[in-house]
This record gives structure tokens, sequence and C-alpha cells, in this order.
């Protein structure tokens, strides 16, 4: 049974000496409160029913840089920093109860902003180049970088990865990340690439990890506690979530 901390906030009155006057003061009382663990295990996938899958998908990648910019000549610093992640917007079609009920219990139970689910880009099961080999990490790869040095690939491909093109990575232990290729990339005589991704590394990569080119999914979890449904005069159903990269601190 786990143990959550709370607390609450005690305000004692408290007169001063030779002024008559009150002065508040306080004191906060920590209590740990038992809670039961969810016995489901994270990330969930999301249901497979044929022919449905979202409707609207937007897939948003999102970074963080500070700017200043001067109120007398208008030019403009900026500071890249390494906030980055996918954001995504699913709006499902219309469905009768018994395919929506389980996308609802699907949304259930990821208890809000609790749990996390798996899901990638719906468009893009297969990548638009060869992406041929039996690609894996090249050397180690540092936290934080938006290069990935791929090793064991198709020897001499020119245009192995294209722009657009996703890719899946799990540090060990870690949480299954998806990456978007930002420039054409060809492999050299001994197989060997760098690749531009998007977002950076999450985790350290150690030499050898398996990369997946195919049905590339990342870990992400809902961006509200709350789980909406609608049901129309018909008797269908439609189900819209917003959810955003699960990111370890």
């Amino acid at each position: 049974m786990a143990i959550r901390d709370t607390q609450d906030v005690l305000i004692f009155e408290v007169p001063s000496v030779g002024t008559g006057l009150v002065r508040d003061t306080q004191d906060v009382l920590i209590f740990e409160l038992p809670i039961e663990p969810v016995g489901l295990n994270y990330p969930l996938t999301p249901p497979a029913i044929a022919g449905i899958g979202p409707q609207d998908f937007t897939l948003s990648m999102q970074n963080v840089v500070g700017e200043a910019v001067s109120p007398f000549t208008l030019s403009d610093q900026e500071q890249q920093w390494p906030g980055q992640m996918f954001t995504i917007e699913a709006n499902l079609p219309p469905m009768p109860y018994a395919e929506a009920e389980q996308w609802i219990a699907f949304l259930g139970a990821m208890f809000g902003k609790f749990g996390t689910f798996l899901m990638g880009d719906y468009n893009r099961p297969t990548p638009q180049g060869p992406m041929s080999g039996s690609p894996v990490v090249n050397g180690s790869n540092l936290s934080g970088s938006n290069q990935l040095l791929v090793r064991t690939t198709a020897l001499s491909v020119g245009d192995w990865a294209f722009a657009g093109d996703y890719l899946q990575v799990t540090a060990s232990g870690g949480q299954q990340r998806l990456h978007k290729i930002l420039q054409n990339a060809s492999t050299d005589p001994s197989g060997d690439v760098t690749l531009e991704i998007f977002p950076n590394l999450r985790e350290s990569l150690v030499d050898g990890t398996a990369i997946v080119t195919a049905n590339c999914a990342g870990t992400f979890r809902l961006q509200q506690n709350t789980a909406t449904w609608k049901i129309d005069r018909n008797r269908m159903y439609t189900i819209s979530f917003k959810a955003r990269e699960a990111l370890l601190p």
C-alpha cells in the first residue's frame, strides 16, 4: 500500500505583548494517507478496433525558446532550451456504443494524467526511405542531443532515411520514445549514419540499443484529468482527447 503526503495549515492568532493587537501566525501539519495502488501495467495500448482510428489527428512539435526583443531597435536574441516534446490532439469518428465503450474505458484507465499509453502517427506506419538493415545505436549517445548515431544499416545507401520519417528507441529501463528525422540521411560504406532528430534524446543511450523504424510509437499521457464523450440523437458516440509526451524529471 502506498503512502501519499498531504498537508493542512493551522492559523494561530497570538496577542502582541503591550499593544493589544492580534498577530496571525501559522503552522503546517503533514498527514500521510494510505492510497491503493493502480493495478495496471503502463504504458497501455489503445483499443485495436478495425477501421477505427482518429478521424482528425494533430501531432505537434513543441519547443522552448527564450526571446528578448529590444524595444528601441527591435533586434532580437533567441536562446534554445532543452525542452522539446510531441503533443497530440485526437478526434475519433462517430461510433456505436460497443466500440465507443472500449475507448472510454481506455481513457478511464489513464486515471487522468496519472497513466501512460503508446501512440504514434496513424498515417505513417512505414518509412519513406528504405531504412534497411538492422539499425542499432552506435556508441554512447548522451541525453539532450538532437543527433542519433546509428550503425549496422545497409551499406552505402543514399537517402537511407527521409526527412519526416519516424524512429523509436527504448532506453534500458526507460520509456518508449518517438523521434522524427529532420533531414535526409545516407549510410556510409561501413553502414553508419548520423540522424538529426526531434525531440532530443530523453535518456542517454548505450551502444547496441535497438532502433525500430516501422509502426513507431512513443509514450504519452493525457493533458487533462477529465475524460469526456458525447452521445448524439442517433446514439452515436464521439470522443476527443489531448495528450503530451510522458517525460521523467
